[in-house]
Parts: structure tokens; sequence; C-alpha cells
């Protein structure tokens, strides 16, 4: 008998194919620091309890690492200042903020401030000058300190000086570092034009912090007497001030025919006082005195027909001593000076001793001619006609 049931299909094995298996390892970066991220406590060789830490107090802030190192470092600061102070036999420090003082630390003996200020006249050699004289002045500032000094400020004063004229220099100067034996030299030239004392001095100081305080340091002052300054004026007049006339003849003068004048000489002593004075000066060739003269103070006018030399003995004049002289003159113009202003007096010349300055003081005048310049009434009238 035929058996025609079907076998069932027998069932095909399933073929797997195996996957290509990369056996290549990605190398692993060990960074105990890397840019944008912190990561000491992550390492996978960190022992346990530092992992702990790092999750606990630190993974995902950042900051609060980054605090706790900044707080090691300064301690770490602290401890090391620390041991330097206790180490040091001698220690200073010093903290601030601008001006105002945080910090001091003195520990031993403090350090001695050594600094040699000094100040000489270069210019004029004796200690007497005139108003309107140059003063040539040199400073000298060395540290002699153990340690460099900063910001150092030279002031320079005048004392009993009314008025001056900055020649050359600065009477003001700051330097930023003076070093240990380094020595600085500064020159400064003045010129004194007023003064309220007949003595004036120059101060010079240097300011500085040292060790925390303020120290002033003071050169040795120098001084100088000032000679009197004196006021003298030559002067003719054919006028008065209010127009009365003094003189008598033509105006302007004429050739052959005699004019008269009076020759003034107002004098004021200055501030010291005075002795030995005296005005003197020359009278030209065609040029007289008449004999009529007045005075304030001292002798009478002289008069030498050998010299023709006219002279005013004052004697001792007080400070401040306003004294004058007066006398009459007459010329007789020639023919060689018409069209020209000509002399009345020439060469004159005061001179005194000066009692706090022992100078002999000399004061010259310009020539008088008859262009009568302080005489308002006489002017343009000066040519020989």
């Amino acid at each position: 008998m035929e058996n025609n049931q079907q076998l069932p299909e027998e069932k095909k094995p399933e073929v797997v194919v195996p996957q290509e298996i990369n056996k290549t390892k990605t190398p692993r970066n060990i960074n105990l620091f890397k840019i944008g991220t912190v990561n000491v406590y992550s390492h996978e060789k960190l022992p346990a309890p530092l992992k702990k830490r790092y999750e606990k107090h630190y993974q995902g802030r950042r900051h609060h690492l980054w605090f706790d190192f900044l707080l090691a470092l300064a301690l770490i600061i602290a401890i090391g200042f620390n041991i330097f102070l206790l180490l040091s036999p001698n220690t200073y420090f010093y903290l601030k903020f601008g001006n105002f003082p945080l910090l001091t630390i003195h520990k031993g003996a403090p350090e001695e401030l050594k600094l040699d200020l000094r100040q000489k006249i270069l210019e004029p050699e004796s200690q007497s000058i005139n108003l309107g004289q140059n003063i040539k002045l040199e400073i000298t500032l060395k540290n002699n300190s153990n340690q460099a000094i900063n910001n150092i400020d030279l002031k320079i004063s005048l004392a009993g000086v009314q008025s001056y004229n900055l020649v050359a220099g600065d009477l003001n100067k700051t330097i930023d570092k003076l070093r240990v034996g380094e020595t600085i030299t500064n020159e400064l030239e003045i010129s004194i034009i007023s003064a309220t004392e007949n003595l004036a001095a120059i101060q010079t100081t240097a300011e500085l912090t040292w060790q925390g305080d303020e120290q002033v340091i003071e050169a040795s002052a120098v001084s100088f007497k000032i000679n009197s300054q004196i006021s003298l004026q030559a002067l003719a007049r054919y006028y008065t001030t209010e127009g009365d006339q003094l003189g008598v003849g033509p105006l302007p003068p004429e050739v052959g025919k005699k004019t008269t004048y009076w020759v003034f000489w107002p004098v004021i002593s200055g501030f010291n006082d005075l002795s030995q004075a005296g005005v003197r000066g020359v009278l030209p060739p065609n040029v007289s005195l008449t004999g009529k003269s007045t005075v304030n103070l001292g002798a009478a006018i002289k008069f030498n027909s050998i010299t023709r030399e006219i002279s005013w003995e004052i004697g001792a004049m007080p400070k401040n001593q306003q004294a004058q002289a007066g006398f009459e003159v007459a010329i007789i113009p020639t023919s060689n000076q018409q069209g020209l202003a000509v002399n009345l007096l020439q060469d004159i010349i005061f001179s005194a001793q000066d009692d706090f300055t022992g100078n002999i003081i000399t004061v010259y005048s310009s020539n008088i001619t008859t262009d009568l310049k302080y005489d308002s009434f006489a002017q343009g009238l000066c040519f020989i006609q």
C-alpha cells in the first residue's frame, strides 16, 4: 500500500553571520586638569574617600573646588610668612591702601633712616647780594640707609622774599627711588626781585615715608644779606610840577644867550642804614654853577673848579630815609651845539657803605640834558636855537 502522506519539510538551519569585532581600544587620556573642567577628584585611581568627597561637595560645583584651593594657598602663604617672621632677627612690614595704613609689623630694632641732605651756594661767593642778582644753589641727597627709599619729595622754600624769578631748576622735585649708597644732585638758579626783609634764607627739606612714619629731613639753611636798594633820580626842571617858572632865559635855549635850570638829586636809602653817602657829578665846559642850592640832609653843595665836580656829602642815612639836594646851573650854548640837546650835568654817581652788609654800594644815573623828560611844561623845548 502506497503511503501518500507527505513528510514535513525539513527545517533549514539558520546561518548566523558573525559581526566584525573591533579589537582596537580607544586610549584614555588621563588629565588631572583640563580646560573647562576641573576633574581632579574624578580620576579612577583616586581613593574612595576622595571620590566620595568629590561627589558630595564638588560635582557640579566647580567654584567650590576653586574656592577651597585659594583658601589652601592663602593658608600656605600665611604659614610661610610667619616662619619668615620667626627666623628673621629684624623685620619691618608695612601695608597700606593709598594713604590709609592697613598693617604695620615691627620686629627687632627698626632700621635707622640715614639720609644726608645738603645744600651749597655756587654763586655768588659772598653772603650778600643785590636784588635782581642770580643765585646758584646745589642740593645733594645721599642714601646711607640699609635699604632703598621711595617717593622722596624735595621742597625748597624762600624766607624773607616777596618775589623771585626762577631761572633754572625746580623748587619742588619728586625722587621715585633712591638706592642704597646712591647720591643725586639738583641744581637751582633763582633771582630775588623784591624782599620783605634785608635777610633772605633758602631752606631745602626732604619729605618721605619711612617704615610707616612720615619723616621730614632739613638741610642747613643758607642765608643772604641783601644790600640796600638805593633809589636815585637825577633830573632838571625849568618849571615846577604846578607850572611855576624856575629857570630864567630863553626856552628853548639860544646860541650865545644864558638859560638857567634847576637840577635835583632825590635819594632814598632803602631798607638798610647807610654811612658815608654822597652824590657827585661833573659840569660840561659851557655850563656853570650859579651858587643857588638847597639840601634837606647832610652838607651843602660843593664845587671843585679844577675838576668841575659838584658834590653833595650826605653822610649817614637811616633806612628808608628820603633826602634831596637842588642847585641852579646856567648854560650859554655855542654855535656848534645848534639844533642839539646838550648835557647840563654828566658822570652822575651815588655811593655809600651799607652798614648791614658792609658793602660799598654804587648807583649810576644817566646824564641830564636840555631834554627835560620829567618837566611836562618844557617838553619839546630842548634843541638849541
